[in-house]
């Protein structure tokens, strides 16, 4: 199918779009002058098909609802690692975001959902090749635009502490399939939280590492400034050993530095804390209509107990932390929302890499059910369009300045102690929605709790969430943050939480 020339009338219309007033004349002109990038469009598209890979055959299959008692698989199947690879102990599931080749994804989404690629993430490659068994993939939040755990199109994740509350999110699938103890480790999407906070949800060790040290290639895009995959399992020494294998430049997300650096991941566990400034963050704690004051006594206490390993605890105040909630919101209504419908899902400038097919597939969907769009990003993308009194293009140039001085405060309080705590949600994990909450509720419910675990994306600031303890029978995490490059650093405190706790408890899988 050859690309065909806009129209005077096609040139109007979408320069009204774009707040141009084209007279007749001139609009024909351009339509003229536009034959001529005809051959361009073309050539491209000859080029991608003649280049295309054919899709492996991978078998997979849907659980039964007997079979998926917290409605966390997506597919289920099973992909064998490279037999003598460093992981090929370990098994595993990925967020439904992730391409598998031959395998569904859903995002969450009626839009996605039967999409299949034909290339595997770099990341999924990555663990393949080391060795770990794929098992399937994970239910997840609809277009990842939520950190709760009730807005899949698929429904509801529930959580193995308890089935009848969420697990946060948007990686929930992931958090309840790790912590039921049906996989040994989950690869998950991080934008906002979306790894750390159901790990804390779930009793999990999650991991969102420096921006740009595990390549994204493959991955649904978001924004450049928040996206990053991360790692959640039982165990702090099982999120390092695949933080090890997923650490590599792959030459194709733009997000990546130029070298990689030589990290010796698992032996960084063993050095302890001993001599350690950590700063637990006042900002993060005690936040008006958020906070519930036994989670923040339950993480205190645990950042207590470091002394006993040797480390020094101090307060330290940031306040452009209370900031950070603002401009994620600003960068989702700006940019993150309005690219992922301009580019229908799979069309982005961060990486040397993008999914014609899935654009079409979304493209399609899209047209044909309108009204399967998730509501979070419906409103994010119709709120987010409106500049108000200021131009097109201010708000997200302002959030983005905003967002390097909240680096900056970062930078200077880690200048100061080694590690900054907080806790990883404000609260514990709330019970699902009923069939009767309001739209309007069931909106607002998905977003509310990302305000500790944000500002890291932005920054690009590693950050671990790790069990703090268990209040009226749910788990409440404890997030560490690093300075720039420093993951096992992180990994080495939440190591030496888990050692001062003994390990931490599994679930009761109440099914």
């Amino acid at each position: 199918m050859s690309w065909t020339p806009p129209t005077p009338a096609d040139v109007i219309a979408h320069g009204k779009r774009d707040g141009l007033s084209l007279p007749a004349s001139e609009a024909a002109l351009y339509a003229e002058l536009a034959e001529a990038f005809a051959a361009a469009h073309d050539a491209v598209e000859l080029w991608h098909r003649e280049t295309k890979r054919n899709r492996p055959d991978r078998a997979w299959q849907r659980p039964s609802a007997d079979r998926n008692p917290f409605n966390a698989w997506y597919v289920t199947g099973s992909v064998e690692g490279t037999p003598d690879g460093c992981l090929a102990d370990l098994t595993w599931v990925v967020k439904s975001n992730i391409a598998v080749a031959g395998w569904p994804m859903s995002a969450g989404s009626r839009l996605i959902e039967g999409y299949q690629p034909t290339e595997d993430a770099t990341a999924v490659r990555l663990l393949l090749e080391a060795g770990a068994q794929l098992r399937g993939n994970a239910n997840a939040e609809d277009l990842g635009l939520s950190a709760s755990s009730h807005t899949s199109a698929l429904g509801p994740v529930r959580n193995p502490w308890r089935n009848t509350h969420a697990t946060f999110g948007s990686s929930s699938g992931c958090a309840a399939l790790v912590s039921a103890g049906l996989v040994d480790f989950a690869l998950g999407a991080d934008q906002a939280g979306s790894v750390r906070l159901p790990g804390s949800g779930t009793g999990l060790v999650a991991h969102k590492p420096t921006r740009g040290v595990v390549p994204y290639t493959g991955a649904m895009p978001f924004t450049v400034a928040q996206d990053t995959l991360g790692v959640l399992a039982r165990d702090v020494y099982t999120v390092t050993r695949a933080m090890a294998v997923l650490a590599k430049r792959d030459g194709r997300d733009l997000r990546q530095g130029f070298t990689d650096s030589p990290v010796d991941w698992s032996g960084s566990l063993e050095g302890g804390i001993r001599g350690l400034r950590i700063g637990m963050l006042r900002e993060a704690f005690s936040i008006p209509g958020l906070s519930e004051p036994a989670v923040d006594e339950t993480v205190r206490a645990n950042i207590a107990r470091l002394t006993e390993a040797g480390a020094t605890v101090t307060e330290v105040s940031v306040p452009e932390h209370t900031r950070g909630s603002d401009l994620a919101m600003m960068l989702t209504l700006k940019a993150g929302a309005p690219d992922l419908l301009a580019g229908n899902g799979g069309a982005v400038q961060t990486a040397l890499h993008a999914d014609p097919e899935l654009v079409e597939h979304f493209a399609a969907a899209r047209l044909a059910n309108p009204q399967n769009l998730a509501a979070t990003v419906a409103l994010s993308a119709a709120a987010g369009a409106h500049a108000g009194h200021r131009p097109t293009g201010w708000y997200l140039a302002a959030a983005i300045r905003l967002t390097g001085l909240l680096a900056d405060a970062y930078d200077k309080a880690l200048g100061e102690v080694d590690v900054l705590v907080t806790p990883t949600a404000p609260y514990l994990p709330k019970p699902l929605p009923g069939p009767n909450i309001s739209r309007a509720n069931w909106i607002g419910s998905a977003l509310d709790m990302i305000v500790n675990t944000c500002s890291a994306n932005l920054t690009g600031h590693p950050a671990t969430q790790v069990p703090a303890g268990i209040v009226d029978g749910l788990p409440v995490g404890l997030q560490i943050i690093g300075p720039i490059g420093a993951d096992t650093l992180c990994l080495r405190v939440a190591k030496s939480i888990e050692d001062v706790e003994g390990g931490f408890p599994a679930p009761p899988l109440q099914s």
